[in-house]
């Protein structure tokens, strides 16, 4: 059956269609779904109508857009990477030339500052006097010996009474079989109304030792044995001997006194050249030999051979030194080995080396000579600048080529490095090039 075509849309119809695309419009605004949406208009059932909205041309379009986007980012970056990152740097190495010099200056203090023709630097005379007392062990050893002392009463009942004189020294023998001496001359009363005359007198063992501390005993007298007086002088004690002993003690030898001194001194210099040491500052130094030490005094509170555990020693020592600044050494070093290199040369200064020696000293006018063995380095002079402008859009072979051509032999080693990875040759911006001289 033939199709019917309105020109004009029936009411109804017209308004359902109206308000499928205001549902439509409402659907897009809350972004509730991206599927396409059709609306079907029925009039009768030989009336079909579909109305559809492009959602999915819109997504393409999206995509489209930041696509070109990407593109454009990426291609000004990449533009901005060729232009602003390559870099080069090229190390070079001068060929280096060793020089040597053997020199002899003087130090002295009455000078201010360094006198290149004259040889002379400035020098630092410090003093420090220490002083102190400190006791000491005695490794002596002797035989300490005590004898036994107490006193007796001496009888004498001699017949006719008449007194007894004994000398000093007079042996008296106890009945424990232990002799004695006297310390005096003693004269014995005579007896009287036979009562016999006595005296109490001072005895001493004749040895040392504990057994002669005896308790209370009777004597008789050795001496005057086969005599009528060996029966009528006798003694007797009635309090114990004591004080009788034998034993080693400690005496003070030479040796003592000598160690003590000179351990003693040896600990006083040391302070004395600590405390200088500290006064000075990290440029200066003291070398070997420049410092002078003299004991003013060493005075012991005992002599040779006494007897004691221990002694004291007393010192007193004073310490000169001659101080020189390690710079005034540098830069006398630098000045006399900076005249013997090529004008178109440099001294490369993280190569001087310096080994001074100390040679005569004058403490009293405050003077030192020292002898100096100076080495350094020198390389030919490089004008990094002018080479970086000819490296300008340079390849390696080419900027070895140009420092061969310019330097010669007087370069020893030419490293090139091109950054990123991707770049063959130097930068046309010479601000980007670095060539840097390399002593390692």
């Amino acid at each position: 059956m033939p199709r019917k075509i309105y020109d004009v849309v029936p009411p109804k119809v017209a308004n359902k269609l109206e308000n499928a695309v205001r549902d439509l419009g409402v659907a897009k605004a809350t972004k509730k779904k991206r599927t396409t949406k059709s609306v079907k208009i029925n009039k009768s059932p030989r009336v079909e109508s579909k109305i559809q909205m492009p959602a999915i041309d819109q997504k393409h379009s999206i995509k489209k857009w930041v696509g070109i986007g990407v593109v454009v980012c990426v291609f000004l970056v990449g533009l901005f990477l060729f232009v602003r990152l390559p870099k080069a740097e090229i190390q070079i190495s001068p060929t280096l030339s060793e020089i040597k010099l053997e020199d002899e200056i003087l130090a002295n203090k009455n000078v201010s500052e360094i006198n290149f023709i004259g040889k002379v630097i400035p020098l630092k005379v410090l003093e420090d006097t220490k002083e102190s007392s400190q006791n000491f062990p005695a490794t002596g050893t002797a035989s300490n010996e005590g004898r036994a002392t107490g006193t007796i009463r001496i009888y004498n009942k001699n017949n006719p009474a008449t007194p007894v004189t004994l000398v000093s020294g007079t042996h008296f023998l106890s009945d424990s079989g232990k002799y004695f001496v006297t310390l005096a001359k003693v004269t014995i009363p005579a007896m009287k109304n036979k009562v016999p005359g006595s005296i109490v007198v001072k005895v001493q063992a004749e040895k040392s030792g504990e057994e002669y501390n005896i308790k209370p005993a009777s004597f008789s007298v050795p001496k005057l044995s086969g005599t009528s007086y060996y029966y009528s002088i006798w003694a007797e004690s009635t309090e114990d001997m004591v004080g009788g002993y034998t034993g080693k003690v400690k005496k003070v030898t030479k040796d003592d006194i000598e160690s003590a001194e000179d351990v003693l001194t040896k600990k006083l210099i040391s302070d004395a050249e600590s405390t200088i040491k500290s006064k000075i500052s990290e440029d200066e130094i003291i070398l070997d030999d420049s410092v002078l030490a003299n004991v003013i005094s060493t005075i012991s509170d005992v002599k040779p051979e006494t007897v004691v555990e221990s002694f004291n020693q007393s010192a007193s020592v004073k310490i000169t030194a001659l101080v020189v600044n390690k710079k005034d050494l540098e830069e006398y070093a630098k000045k006399v080995i900076s005249e013997k290199i090529p004008s178109d040369s440099k001294l490369l200064e993280s190569s001087l080396s310096i080994v001074y020696e100390s040679g005569l000293l004058d403490f009293t006018k405050g003077t030192e000579k020292i002898s100096l063995s100076v080495s350094a380095k020198s390389y030919n002079t490089v004008n990094t600048d002018e080479l970086s402008e000819m490296f300008s859009k340079k390849g390696e072979s080419e900027i070895k080529s140009i420092v061969e051509s310019t330097y010669g032999d007087k370069v020893s080693l030419v490293d090139v490095n091109f950054w990123p990875f991707w770049v063959n040759s130097a930068p046309s911006n010479v601000s980007r090039i670095k060539t840097n001289l390399s002593f390692e």
